[in-house]
């Protein structure tokens, strides 16, 4: 049986209008997708920039306040530090659980101190405040670099939500 040249012609066409129609809905979707990956990467990259101001905020003057918070017996003094760290938290949605664990316990250590010390300022306990923040620092630092180096890795992320 001979098959007629037009009615090739029409297979064809259809074969190759199904294949276009194919391929664009797998290009939309992957496109679609690379599109919501990358508006979450833009929304943790900013949730990471106000990590990365707290821990420069901290190395440029957050001991310093400590200290002055020490020395003039003044608890208030603090509050600026912690105002950071509730920046920092406040899209923690965005942040790795090891980085929320880390805000989390610099939160608490301040928490603890003022009330340990309620309005007056033990020096032994002040300096190991300092101490122990400056560690936390440089933890979170450390699992900062990390974070940036997986920002990449959205699917994982989100699966670990």
């Amino acid at each position: 049986m001979i098959v007629p040249e037009w009615l090739t012609a029409v297979i064809c066409v259809i074969v190759g209008a199904l294949l276009t129609f194919i391929a664009t809905l797998i290009v939309n979707r992957v496109s679609y997708k690379n599109e919501y990956y990358k508006i979450i990467i833009e929304k943790r990259i900013q949730a990471y920039k106000n990590v990365e101001h707290l821990i420069n905020n901290i190395k440029r003057t957050g001991i310093r306040t400590i200290s002055q918070a020490i020395w003039n017996n003044s608890l208030d003094l603090l509050k600026p530090l912690k105002d950071e760290i509730d920046l920092a938290k406040s899209e923690s949605i965005w942040l790795s659980q090891e980085m929320k664990n880390a805000l989390q316990r610099m939160e608490l250590l301040l928490f603890s101190f003022e009330l340990e010390n309620d309005e007056k300022v033990e020096l032994n306990k002040g300096l190991d405040l300092q101490k122990t923040i400056y560690e936390n620092t440089i933890t979170i630092e450390q699992i900062h670099k990390q974070d940036m180096l997986s920002m990449h890795k959205v699917r994982s992320f989100l699966k670990n939500k």
